[in-house]
């Protein structure tokens, strides 16, 4: 009977315990937001049920503003001497000025699909005159390759005596090939292979008439 007792006892006093300090638990975190709150503004204590509303952000509708289209960067292509390919020589300038201080010649070539570089030694180098000079120029200009970017006719004008361009290059017969995609732009780079020639002194844009 008195061990009963003291059981029953035993176990109010663990309730009685238990339950106060759940109690004091929650007045301590009531005490705690409350001493934080204390600093903020009224307004950003509660959260009113039109705020809910406002804070929340509506998805753009399917068209074209909601949409984003990425892809990878189109890279422009250059047509331009192609230093990889076998064979390619450089013409010597200061040679040609040594060979003949009046030199001039013009040389009308082809550009193929391939880019390579082709023209008749006899019908389409024009040297009255300087018959060395031409025959030199020529056959160095003969292994000059391009990317393979633009086809059609390309002139050269070399004048080793002009006080102003003395190497003229006319690209008004050159155009894309047609198996570029029109996405990429196609530029024009260096379309000559020539030691000891200034760049001021070419004119990669003019006009050469035979």
């Amino acid at each position: 009977m008195n061990l009963n007792y003291a059981q029953q006892k035993k176990s109010s006093y663990l309730q009685w315990f238990i339950g106060g300090g759940i109690t004091l638990a929650i007045i301590s975190v009531l005490v705690i937001r409350t001493l934080m709150m204390q600093g903020l503004p009224y307004d950003e204590m509660f959260l009113s049920s039109y705020a809910l509303v406002d804070s929340l952000e509506i998805p753009p509708r399917p068209g074209i503003a909601g949409i984003i289209i990425t892809g990878p960067k189109i890279e422009p292509v250059y047509f331009k001497i192609d230093v990889q390919r076998a064979g390619l020589r450089k013409l010597d300038w200061d040679e040609i000025v040594a060979w003949d201080r009046t030199a001039d010649v013009k040389i009308r070539a082809t550009i193929t699909d391939d880019g390579s570089l082709v023209f008749d030694e006899v019908t389409d180098v024009y040297c009255p005159g300087h018959t060395s000079a031409g025959r030199i120029i020529a056959s160095v200009v003969k292994t000059w390759a391009y990317t393979p970017y633009k086809t059609g006719t390309i002139r050269f004008w070399f004048n080793v005596a002009s006080t102003g361009q003395k190497l003229t290059i006319d690209v008004r017969g050159l155009k894309r090939k047609p198996g570029i995609p029109g996405k990429i732009d196609v530029f024009n780079g260096l379309l000559y292979y020539i030691d000891g020639l200034s760049r001021r002194d070419v004119n990669s844009n003019g006009i050469v008439r035979f």
